[in-house]
């Protein structure tokens, strides 16, 4: 069996390495990419299972002089690509808050989850949206 593609977008290093470590312990495909129209390109050329998103994201020096990128506008942007427009996001953050739930989903991802929350948990709604995808995450 193929393991599941799992693209993760994430700028802070020490999350970046341990939420890898995480996913690919338990059995992931683990493609990692840098913020901005990078990760777009990664996502349209790896056509991952599941991207998980940093909300907070860099501005994208190679763009216009720095464009300023966030989670929500790459996911909307996704969502207009006809080879992405399907694929899952969960987007990652620092708050646990029910506005940044609603306003991720409101972008088109399925759900948001906070860094500060145990992997374990990330790893059983990573699980679920692999096995049957949702139009909506509620644990998240």
């Amino acid at each position: 069996m193929t393991p599941k593609r799992i693209l993760l977008v994430e700028p802070f290093a020490p999350d970046l390495k341990a939420l890898a470590r995480t996913l690919h312990d338990e059995g992931y495909d683990v493609l990692l990419a840098e913020a901005g129209v990078g990760a777009v390109n990664a996502a349209r050329r790896e056509l991952p299972d599941l991207i998980l998103l940093a909300l907070n994201l860099p501005p994208d020096p190679g763009h216009a002089g720095g464009i300023s990128w966030d989670g929500l506008v790459m996911v909307r942007w996704m969502q207009q690509l006809d080879e992405l427009k399907t694929t899952p996001v969960v987007m990652l953050g620092e708050e646990d808050s029910a506005e940044l739930r609603d306003k991720a989903r409101a972008a088109g991802a399925l759900g948001y989850f906070p860094k500060s929350r145990e992997h374990q948990l990330l790893i059983s709604i990573i699980g679920q949206i692999l096995a049957a995808p949702v139009t909506n995450c509620a644990a998240a």
